[in-house]
């Protein structure tokens, strides 16, 4: 369910990014310019942002840094063709987490960005497990007992929202705005649809773990064992 801001001018690599995440079940956002990067910052909620170094009229470090000032303590990873010592030094110090150069490895990035994901949540385990359920957050997989449920990434990260909120009831526009890109045209109708399918599909191995799916007419959705 990870909601990720992508900041990178270079559309070619942004659209390869989102595609190679979006494939994995992460919602993101992109951004191609600087200045438009701070007012998506402090307007959305995030989970972790990529942003290259180098957009334009404002680069990477000073966007960390007026980001960081303004009280912003979202993960950043910083992407950079700059390879020298300093130049690390200088991102890491302006407030991003960690620092990768270009060229990159898919699978590299997509590494260090699970690593960042799990860092304000010190310890938390890879998996959620509640009765016969087991969500594993690593590789993004739903299994009831030793069955695997074939979820679509809207779907995971809509259990997976619930579950790690067990008995916490969310509205409808509250799970777009945590699930959904923010660009994304959609509305509560398609969270109903998913839903619905997610429980259709959880009922189908296991009725009694599709029953802790719980809907609560008019105020929203939650799981509760």
């Amino acid at each position: 369910m990870p909601k990720i801001l992508l900041i990178e001018d270079d559309k070619i690599l942004s659209a390869f990014v989102k595609q190679f995440l979006t494939a994995r079940k992460f919602t993101v956002d992109t951004v191609f310019d600087g200045e438009d990067a701070i007012n998506w910052l402090t307007n959305q909620q995030y989970d972790a942002v990529i942003m290259d170094w180098h957009l334009g009229t404002k680069n990477g470090p000073d966007i960390c840094k007026e980001f960081r000032a303004q009280g912003g303590c979202t993960p950043i990873l910083m992407l950079t063709q700059r390879s020298k010592v300093a130049d690390k030094v200088h991102g890491l110090e302006a407030g991003a987490d960690d620092y990768l150069p270009k060229p990159f490895d898919g699978e590299e990035l997509f590494a260090r960005l699970k690593s960042l994901l799990r860092r304000p949540a010190a310890m938390r385990s890879a998996a959620i497990t509640i009765g016969n359920l087991a969500i594993n957050l690593d590789t993004r997989t739903v299994k009831i007992g030793d069955k695997t449920i074939d979820t679509s990434a809207k779907e995971f990260s809509i259990l997976e929202l619930l579950v790690s909120n067990q008995g916490h009831l969310f509205s409808g526009d509250a799970i777009l705005n945590k699930v959904w890109a923010s660009e994304a045209e959609s509305s509560v109708w398609a969270v109903r649809t998913h839903i619905a399918r997610l429980r259709s599909k959880i009922n189908d191995v296991d009725p009694d773990t599709a029953a802790m799916l719980k809907t609560v007419y008019g105020q929203g959705y939650k799981f509760e064992s």
